[in-house]
């Protein structure tokens, strides 16, 4: 068994400031690749949306449903417009989360709106400052 020392030495390695994530980004050429960054707080929409410190954490991961909708090409693979995959993410939900009501299916479709909507671009000049 390792002692807490030893566990505060491993995980210290493996932190990652963001400076250090970028840096290693710029090293690997990407600003040819034209990558983009997006950040929001997700914590912060899950807990404005959220009572429960459980069900904050759930709604957190709803909310990255929206960023997921949003940053891959999961509609325009399927052919499908915003309204038909809001119409299918809604299906989904209220077969999974129905049963608990009318309100909790508005609640996690609103984080799944709200992910899309909030998330903002880190420009590529601040990505690729020297």
């Amino acid at each position: 068994m390792k002692s807490q020392a030893e566990w505060r030495r491993k995980s210290a390695k493996l932190r990652l400031s963001s400076t250090r994530v970028l840096r290693r980004l710029r090293i690997r050429g990407n600003r040819e690749k034209k990558i983009g960054m997006y950040f929001y707080d997700i914590v912060r929409i899950a807990r404005e949306e959220a009572d429960a410190p459980d069900l904050q954490m759930r709604m957190q991961g709803i909310v990255l449903t929206g960023a997921f909708l949003r940053l891959t090409p999961y509609a325009k693979e399927a052919e499908m417009t915003n309204e038909q995959v809001d119409a299918s993410v809604e299906k989904a939900i209220r077969k999974n989360f129905g049963k608990h009501g009318e309100q909790v299916i508005k609640n996690n479709m609103k984080c799944i709106k709200r992910g899309s909507d909030e998330m903002k671009e880190i420009p590529q000049d601040v990505i690729f400052a020297k």
